[in-house]
């Protein structure tokens, strides 16, 4: 699930309760300049989603209870792969162990995270928080993941990885099984690249199918 398009849009078109519909607009006129920057000047995209950040933080500064971080994180819920559920019940009910590791902004993706049942969440800082600015993104993303399965002492068990980007690459490389959800035409690529790796298109399978491959 490729989530910055809907944040963009929410910071572009979203409700924003509290907010002076001046204030709203300035920030959906913002973040289109932002994106504008982004295809047009190549700005960036760390720069990009930092400033974006930003003014996500001075939008909920007057929203305090949250609602539209509920309503994104609600739209974010609707469309989570159906054929994860059976693997992602058990994540919630803490019967698997599992990391999500995304770098998505913080500032939605960790609640989004806690409302999928993930006990540990790894992504890009909030604005103003420790880190902030860094993207959890590439090499940053896998470092940040293998401290955490040292911290856990999980360091030596079977890594599985679920994926639909091939920016993800340097995560890919430390994992055995591969459960891609990205472009069907890209696995046999992937596959010549890590002849090792147990590469699974993700999109193919059901729910019982995927639930079942975890342990084959």
């Amino acid at each position: 699930m490729n989530s910055y398009p809907s944040w963009v849009r929410y910071l572009i078109v979203g409700h924003f309760p509290e907010n002076k519909t001046s204030d709203r607009i300035k920030i959906g006129l913002q973040t289109i300049y932002l994106m504008l920057q982004r295809k047009l000047m190549n700005k960036d995209h760390a720069f990009v989603k930092a400033k974006l950040q930003s003014l996500w933080s001075k939008a909920a500064a007057k929203d305090p209870d949250s609602l539209a971080q509920d309503w994104l994180i609600g739209d974010l819920y609707s469309v989570v792969r159906p054929n994860l559920f059976p693997i992602m019940s058990r994540v919630m009910k803490q019967e698997l162990d599992a990391i999500l590791a995304t770098a998505a902004a913080g500032e939605y993706a960790i609640p989004l995270g806690k409302k999928l049942g993930f006990k540990f969440i790894l992504a890009t800082p909030p604005f103003g928080t420790p880190g902030a600015g860094e993207e959890n993104y590439g090499s940053v993303k896998r470092d940040r993941v293998l401290a955490l399965l040292k911290e856990n002492g999980w360091e030596d068990r079977p890594r599985i990885f679920f994926t639909d980007h091939a920016d993800d690459m340097p995560l890919i490389e430390v994992c055995g099984k591969i459960f891609w959800f990205g472009p069907a035409a890209n696995i046999q690529t992937m596959k010549t690249a890590h002849p090792d790796k147990k590469i699974l298109n993700g999109l193919d399978l059901d729910g019982k199918e995927a639930f079942a491959a975890l342990s084959e």
